[in-house]
This record gives C-alpha cells, structure tokens and sequence, in this order.
C-alpha cells in the first residue's frame, strides 16, 4: 500500500491492490475458470512446485506463456502469491500460487491469509489503477 501512495505521487492516478473479488476475477475470467488458463491443471502452464521442482527461474514472464487469464492478466497461478487489499481481522487475503505451490495451490479460487507485516520471498503484489474514459480516446489531429 505504501507503494502505491508512492506511485499516486509520482504519477498520479489512484493505485491500489486490488481486492480479493477483483483479482479473482482478474484470473478465472467471465467463464469462472479454475485457472487463469481454463479448467485443467497442467504443471507445465506455470511456476509451480511441479514445473519447475521448487526453483525460481530468472525468465519472469516468458517461461510459462500460458499462465494468462482470458483478460490478458499474467502469472496469476504461479511465480509469487499475491497481497490483495481484502482484509479478515487483523489479517490480508493472498490470491494465487507461487513457485513452492501445488496444483491446489495455484487454483483462482485459493486463498491464504497473512499478518500485513509478514514478509515473504514468495509474496509479492499487483498494482490497479483507476482508468477514466480519456485513457482510451485518440486524439485525431489533421496531417
């Protein structure tokens, strides 16, 4: 969360983590797939356990190509577990698998708590941003 504060100020926007409903989403896509690439598991599809026999690779994004949801979101099965901004007493959800994961593990559908000020080599965290209806118009200018 401190990062995002840091990245309103130095560009602007609203960042935050997103919550535990929208990263779901995010992964399982508009058909409520059990992975962010469809119904069945393949270890292969990402940085899990099974893949790569519990060690990090250095190739982030470009080992496991089918580790993205329909929307175009990417490594939200393996590599690191995620921090939403979804909170359970005094605790935050985390979504997703990471490279110590199973199959169970990696599923959109997990999730895991944690104490926010529990540090973790395979906890990491995604950023959202408010988007308006400007960011997408083009601005036609005559030649």
């Amino acid at each position: 969360q401190e990062y995002c504060r840091w990245l309103d100020k130095r560009f602007g926007g609203q960042h935050r983590l997103p919550s535990e409903f929208e990263w779901e989403k995010a992964a399982r896509g508009p058909n409520g797939y059990a992975f962010p690439w469809g119904n069945r598991w393949d270890s292969k599809f990402c940085h899990s356990r099974k893949a790569t026999i519990a060690a990090a690779t250095r190739n982030p994004g470009i080992d496991f190509i089918y580790d993205q949801s329909v929307y175009g979101v990417a490594e939200m099965a393996g590599r690191v577990s995620e921090w939403t901004s979804t909170v359970e007493g005094d605790s935050a959800i985390i979504k997703g698998g990471h490279w110590l994961s199973g199959a169970i593990e990696c599923r959109a559908a997990s999730r895991f708590t944690a104490q926010t000020s529990t540090s973790a080599p395979h906890i990491g965290f995604r950023v959202v941003r408010r988007i308006s209806n400007t960011d997408f118009e083009t601005k036609l200018t005559p030649d």
